[in-house]
């Protein structure tokens, strides 16, 4: 009976996103197809942007890292910060852009900028490096979840539920990822809100500290033990320097840099609205992220008071609390958990599909009508996620791989590029072109040396940390060395307020 319940809500989750993103197709014109450019209103842009930025880790990963490491509260904020940081920071200057020039993707976006292909070329590789790396994993992760609940094989739990996104978004194109989004991203918000009261109705953080003051060590009947230090409540909890220091820069800086907040900016109907975006987005991504912390919190919490067992694998946290509060509650967690992995692969799959049917034809100069332009895009999508669904089901090691670029490889790229040459005068297409070269270079050398080493980078920081630090501090050293400026029009001149 409780299969079937979870069975049947996945089901309609996957009808309704169908519906939706079917309904919500825009292919008047291949800008609008490709990237949904000047199209929507505050709300389901704020919407869709938390539900493609949070992706299955908020609901799932951070739990676990709460459960097992402590309380990473102060961090997760940063990322509510990010996103006002992000519309305040740059917000306007991708706005006006898009006013006075064609923007359908972000490489559209960056040639603007600096008026200059290869820039273009290479941060748009890095872009479909880090997509493709998110599309994989959240395929791997989606099939897995449904492998874990009814036992399917990885390749039909994978189809099933991927080839619903791949159908919608070829169907519908940006838009119709964009509505699946918000709707998406409202499920995981209303959720958010049942189980962040109902741990405030089991006690909330008075009873957290009580139980774990009174109990500390707790061992189960099933033999599993539990230790529970006060200082896991602690800003940090047991992080070491070095993951405080990486989480710190991730969700401040990092969320500036992501392609979630990046391509909303476009996205964005009236820009008169940004203000109003920020504050949306902020609160909603505070939301789900307290969504997610309070279910590592409620089973600290469960287990310290003896009303739960100790978790044996921290990592199936989410699922253990689904378990203890009942059929219901278990289908409203497993909805949200799953609403936030496909979330996450339509937006990556309808941006690294037009990596290749938009950017590297534009940037070799082909020109093509509005309808073979879609259609070429369309194709890619499917494309690229067809390799994506293969990927996953059959070759784990390589999903674990790719994996392991993660969210910073956005930050190696847009950093220099985006956030800061939007808002430095001096940025010019060669300090750039050097640090989009260096994050090219760096993020597939990374990967290699992640794969196939042991190499041990200093002060315990991982291998992207450095990289970030190098193509940051290439593309501002050379621009400002070279000095020369970019020759860009009028229009986007007084866009950019240069």
């Amino acid at each position: 009976m409780q299969n079937t319940l979870l069975l049947g809500a996945i089901f309609l989750l996957l009808a309704a996103s169908l519906y939706i993103g079917i309904r919500s197709k825009n292919a008047s014109t291949a800008a609008a197809f490709i990237g949904s450019a000047k199209s929507f209103g505050s709300i389901p842009v704020a919407l869709s942007s938390v539900a493609a930025l949070a992706s299955g880790w908020m609901i799932v990963g951070m739990p676990a890292v709460v459960y097992s490491s402590g309380n990473f509260l102060t961090l997760n904020c940063l990322m509510a910060g990010g996103f006002a940081l992000s519309y305040v920071l740059i917000g306007k200057k991708v706005r006006a852009l898009a006013e006075v020039t064609p923007v359908a993707t972000i490489g559209d976006l960056i040639e603007a900028r600096y008026n200059c292909k290869k820039v273009r070329l290479m941060s748009t590789l890095v872009l479909f490096l880090g997509c493709f790396s998110y599309l994989a994993s959240q395929i791997a992760a989606g099939a897995s979840l449904l492998t874990y609940l009814f036992g399917w094989e990885v390749f039909f739990g994978a189809v099933l539920m991927f080839g619903v996104v791949i159908v919608y978004v070829a169907v519908g194109g940006e838009s119709a990822g964009l509505m699946s989004q918000a709707f998406q991203g409202l499920i995981m918000f209303i959720v958010g809100a049942v189980v962040i009261g109902i741990f405030f109705w089991q006690g909330g953080f008075p009873g957290l500290y009580q139980g774990v003051m009174k109990n500390p060590v707790v061992t189960g009947a099933n033999g599993v033990s539990s230790n529970f230090g006060m200082i896991n409540f602690t800003a940090y909890g047991t992080a070491s320097q070095a993951q405080t220091a990486t989480w710190f820069t991730l969700a401040w800086v990092g969320t500036v840099c992501q392609p979630a907040i990046l391509t909303r900016m476009y996205a964005l109907k009236d820009p008169r609205e940004l203000p109003k975006l920020g504050i949306q987005t902020g609160i909603t991504q505070a939301t789900v992220s307290f969504f997610g912390l309070t279910i590592g919190y409620l089973a600290v919490l469960l287990v310290a008071t003896g009303q739960m067992e100790p978790l044996a694998k921290p990592a199936f946290t989410t699922w253990a609390i689904g378990s203890y509060l009942g059929p219901v509650m278990q289908v409203l967690l497993y909805t949200a958990a799953i609403a936030a992995i496909i979330s996450s692969a339509s937006m990556y799959l309808s941006i690294a599909s037009s990596v290749f049917s938009h950017d590297i034809l534009k940037t070799m100069g082909v020109k093509l009508t509005d309808e073979r332009q879609i259609r070429i895009a369309r194709i890619c999508i499917v494309l690229v996620g067809v390799v994506g669904i293969l990927l996953a089901s059959f070759s784990g090691e390589t999903v674990a791989l790719l994996g392991a670029l993660g969210w910073a490889t956005f930050v190696t790229i847009f950093l220099p590029v985006v956030a800061i040459g939007m808002v430095w005068k001096k940025a010019n297409a060669r300090g750039m072109g050097a640090a989009a070269a260096t994050a090219l270079i760096g993020n597939i050398a990374g990967l290699l040396i992640v794969g196939f080493s042991n190499f041990k980078w200093p002060l315990g920081m991982p291998w992207y940390m450095y990289l970030i630090a190098a193509s940051t501090s290439i593309g501002i050293i050379v621009s400002y060395l070279t000095s020369k400026k970019d020759e860009i029009s009028k229009p986007v001149q007084e866009a950019l307020k240069m």
